[in-house]
């Protein structure tokens, strides 16, 4: 992983900073999630827990993911002006 940073012109230390500040970011997501329905991530099961982590992803890109399908659509700019 480092050579392919270099290689590609980033600070490997950088970029692995970077990605595990969005993954605590994710995951405090999937706690606070689990909190409003008064669990824990050890009581949640591994397809909750990834169903939330795709909740957590896609409101980091403005997504909303329909709950019955797991369809993804961008919010506009008229939705993301009410949150």
């Amino acid at each position: 992983m480092v050579n392919l940073a270099r290689h590609l012109s980033a600070d490997p230390e950088g970029v692995l900073r970077a990605t595990n500040v969005k993954f605590e970011r994710r995951f405090a997501a999937i706690e606070r999630a689990l909190a409003a329905r008064g669990k824990t991530p050890k009581d949640a099961t591994l397809a909750e827990m990834d169903a939330l982590w795709d909740e957590a992803k896609a409101a980091e890109k403005g997504e909303i993911i329909c709950c019955h399908s797991g369809t993804r659509r961008r919010r506009g700019p008229e939705s993301r002006a009410k949150n």
